[in-house]
């Protein structure tokens, strides 16, 4: 693996976690008070394709499920993101053709530039914070000019 993909692997996983905790987190606040939000409805469904292809990808191993399923049930909690983190970026190493695909996603769904930099303001510390941006759930990516 070149230390290009590597680099932006480490980059891209990141968006990715932090994507999905903002889902998971909308999904629980939407059940709550925000089912109805016009703004919760669009970041969930530019965000459900993102975690259906996450999914598929981590059920292929039982740390990968058990990864994914924490994260669903605690979103916030940093070891379990960071597990996600992990088997994703096995997964991405095995198959690098996804880590184009998930980027194409992410800027689908307006929360990442390529290359440019991105930070995640989850409590979570991202270096390189070019250009950026707001998404729902509190995370910030790469800015579009």
């Amino acid at each position: 693996m070149s230390v290009e993909n590597t680099t932006v692997i480490a980059q891209t996983t990141p968006a990715v976690v932090a994507l999905l905790v903002s889902y998971f987190k909308d999904i629980i606040a939407g059940s709550a008070k925000h089912i109805g939000s016009e703004i919760t409805e669009k970041a969930l469904v530019k965000s459900q394709p993102v975690y259906d292809l996450v999914k598929a990808k981590l059920h292929g191993t039982l740390a990968g499920t058990e990864a994914l399923v924490d994260l669903e049930k605690a979103p916030e909690d940093k070891d379990t993101q960071a597990s996600v983190r992990l088997q994703l970026k096995k997964v991405l190493e095995r198959e690098p053709e996804l880590l184009a695909q998930l980027q194409k996603m992410l800027q689908e769904a307006g929360c990442f530039e390529g290359a440019g930099g991105f930070t995640v303001n989850n409590n979570a510390s991202v270096t390189n914070q070019a250009n950026v941006r707001t998404m729902h759930g509190g995370a910030l990516f790469g800015k579009k000019e």
